[in-house]
């Protein structure tokens, strides 16, 4: 199981999540493809078409996500 701090939340509980943090059991199909990390804070994903989660958000022609577990996993293990 890959483990990351809960980022920007002082209440010691995890970020609200659809998915029940599936991506945190190593469950791949849960995740983005991620495009790019921008300024080490903004991560451009390519999600699966009917993919539905909380923390997808659409810029312009771009998929942003703002999951910062989801952030954290990526800059630490590069998935």
């Amino acid at each position: 199981m890959l483990q990351t701090p809960l980022e920007g939340n002082n209440t010691g509980r995890a970020p609200e999540c659809d998915k029940a943090h599936a991506c945190l059991s190593g469950e791949q199909g849960c995740r983005c493809h991620v495009v790019q990390l921008v300024d080490d804070a903004i991560l451009a994903v390519s999600p699966p078409p009917e993919m539905k989660c909380t923390h997808k958000m659409r810029y312009r022609d771009a998929f942003l996500c703002t999951c910062p577990v989801r952030k954290e996993t990526y800059k630490r293990y590069k998935i």
